[in-house]
């Protein structure tokens, strides 16, 4: 065997070794406690490996320092909060997402950090940094990393797919977002599949982290053409904050994007819904009547037709294409009409009950609300 060949092998054998092998870190005793060398998003500090401390914590100055030199930037900030620290006292703080910690040669991604205004704020390296170490263990000053059943990073991503996969298909919905999260943490999900994670986090009313999961998109455009609304979801994450104004201009993006007519219906309805909570009345109604034309025009019938669909008075040859959602836009225009004064209270309450008598649930129920009998 000749020495390149030999070295080839010997090298892929060492390689192979320490990809399995644990990770090693000798920590600096400092003051009673640990101290140990890292890098955020390249920049390099030192932290206080703290397992009581929630957070990845900083100060303000560092904050500032990493910011000024490019390290994060403005989409990295989640927003703000207050904590407590060791002291008892309640400080502010600045949620911020590190895209990257590394300590020896292990890289944690997007982990949550705490921005603590105070000058002398410990740097500590908390939970939302530790629990992404997997298994490990402290002997005297080392800090020892146990690779997970000698697996590579490669074959534990194979592995999260499999089991994400399996997940999905029973509809194990905790499972979904847990596989979601450490894939996510790995940083081997793909713009696709963040979006697919925002979704499901979404669904679980996390907005919160959904918004900061879309941020680490890098390609908008790839995303929306693979027909995934990114447009519609931060709509639908801004309305569940109840911040309309933001929804409003997400949901009018969506429209322009959006293949689906059904789906722009929709859109439309969520536009009507934003500017109902704002009490914009005439804006609400202007929308929901869009989002009911369109559905007249998707099935090729007049607004005449819709409206005696509506209120049972069709024709015996004429075919029903009233749903749900028809009911439900019919009754917020008839609403927002008499809100807007464009019809009284004695106007609105006969729409109201005709509606009801047509099984209306929304007019039934709005009725109801009014302590009034729809069959008066």
């Amino acid at each position: 065997m000749c020495m390149k060949k030999f070295l080839i092998i010997a090298l892929t054998i060492i390689i192979a070794f320490f990809s399995q092998a644990d990770t090693i870190i000798e920590m600096e005793p400092y003051g009673g406690v640990y101290r140990i060398q890292c890098s955020i998003n390249g920049a390099k500090m030192k932290l206080i490996f703290d397992t009581g401390a929630s957070n990845v914590c900083i100060s303000l100055p560092m904050a500032e320092y990493l910011f000024d030199n490019g390290y994060i930037n403005a989409n990295d900030i989640k927003g703000s909060g207050k904590s407590s620290v060791a002291d008892g006292r309640i400080v502010n703080n600045i949620r911020i997402i590190l895209k990257d910690i590394q300590i020896g040669n292990v890289h944690l991604h997007n982990v949550e950090a705490v921005v603590l205004e105070s000058q002398n704020a410990p740097l500590l390296f908390g939970q939302s940094a530790i629990k992404k170490l997997g298994k490990f263990e402290i002997k005297g000053n080392n800090l020892i990393i146990h690779n997970s059943n000698g697996q590579t990073q490669e074959e534990l991503i194979a592995e999260l797919y499999e089991k994400l996969s399996k997940a999905i298909d029973n509809g194990l919905e905790s499972q979904v977002i847990e596989y979601y999260g450490k894939l996510y943490s790995l940083n081997a999900l793909d713009d696709i599949g963040i979006y697919l994670y925002a979704v499901q986090l979404y669904l679980t009313e996390d907005c919160d982290e959904a918004l900061s999961v879309l941020n680490q998109i890098e390609d908008v455009g790839f995303v929306l053409q693979e027909n995934c609304n990114l447009y519609n979801l931060l709509g639908s994450i801004y309305f569940s904050k109840f911040e309309l104004d933001k929804a409003i201009q997400y949901y009018k993006r969506s429209i322009d994007y959006e293949k689906d007519p059904m789906e722009r219906i929709e859109d439309k309805k969520s536009i009507g819904d934003s500017y109902y909570c704002l009490k914009d009345w005439k804006n609400a109604r202007e929308w929901y009547f869009q989002a009911w034309y369109d559905f007249a025009k998707l099935n090729n019938v007049s607004v005449e037709y819709l409206m005696a669909d509506c209120y049972n008075t069709l024709k015996k040859k004429q075919k029903s294409i009233r749903t749900d959602k028809i009911d439900y836009l019919l009754s917020q225009i008839t609403i927002c009409a008499y809100k807007c004064g464009e019809i009284g209270i004695s106007t609105l309450i006969e729409n109201m009950k005709k509606l009801a008598m047509a099984n209306n649930r929304y007019a039934r129920q709005y009725l109801r609300d009014l302590d009034l009998d729809f069959y008066d």
